[in-house]
C-alpha cells in the first residue's frame, strides 16, 4: 500500500509543482527531511511513513490560493498573508477525505502551529499539536531557511539550526529540537 500511497501523494505533489515549482520541489524535500528526522527518533516505520507523506502533502492547500498571491516575489501584506494562512486549513480539508488519511491530514492542518499556541489556523499548543505537525514545522523551517528564495537567501544549515534552536519553546517543541538536532 505504501508505494501507491507515496504514488498519489507525490502526484499531488506534481500539482502543486504545476502552479510554483519552488514549492513543489519544497513538498519532495519536506517528506524526505521530514522522514530523516522521524528516524532519528527512532519512530516506527507507520509513523515514518505518514510524517514522510505528510511532508509531501503539507503545502496542497496552495493550490487554492490565488497566483497573485502564491507567486509574489516580495513581502505579502496582511491580507495577503491572511490568505497564504489560508493554506494549511485547506491542505487539511483536502487531505481528509478519507478516514484512512485522519493523521496525514493533521500534520497537512496543523505544520504551522507553534509550540507556544501561537501558530495557525486552531491555535494549538505543545502536546495537543500532533506529533507529526510538530516534526513537520521542524523540517519545513529548516528547509525554508536553507533554500534560496525570491524574499531571503539561503543560509548555511549551522546558521539555520542555530535559528531553530532560538526558537526552541516558542515556535518548536524543545525535546524534539534537541533529538533531532545535528
Amino acid at each position: 500500500m505504501t508505494p501507491i500511497l507515496d504514488g498519489v501523494a507525490l502526484a499531488l505533489t506534481a500539482a502543486i509543482e504545476a502552479r510554483d515549482l519552488e514549492t513543489g520541489e519544497h513538498c519532495r524535500h519536506l517528506g524526505w527531511l521530514g522522514e530523516r528526522i522521524a528516524v532519528l527518533l527512532g519512530l516506527p516505520e507507520l509513523m515514518r511513513t505518514t510524517i514522510r507523506i505528510g511532508g509531501y502533502l503539507h503545502d496542497v492547500g496552495k493550490i487554492a490560493i490565488a497566483d497573485r498571491i502564491l507567486l509574489k516575489p516580495g513581502p505579502l501584506t496582511d491580507d495577503e498573508y491572511a490568505e497564504m494562512q489560508r493554506h494549511a486549513e485547506i491542505g487539511g480539508d483536502i487531505v481528509s477525505t478519507h478516514s484512512a488519511m485522519t493523521e496525514i491530514a493533521a500534520i497537512v492542518r496543523h505544520h504551522h502551529e507553534r509550540f507556544d499556541g501561537r501558530g495557525y489556523p486552531d491555535r494549538l499548543k505543545a502536546a495537543a499539536i500532533p506529533l507529526g505537525a510538530r516534526i513537520i514545522a521542524i523540517a519545513d523551517a529548516l528547509s525554508a531557511q536553507t533554500s534560496d528564495r525570491p524574499y531571503h537567501r539561503a543560509v548555511s544549515l549551522d546558521e539555520a539550526w542555530a535559528e531553530i534552536e532560538r526558537h526552541s519553546g516558542s515556535q518548536f517543541e524543545p525535546a524534539l529540537v534537541e533529538l533531532s538536532g545535528p
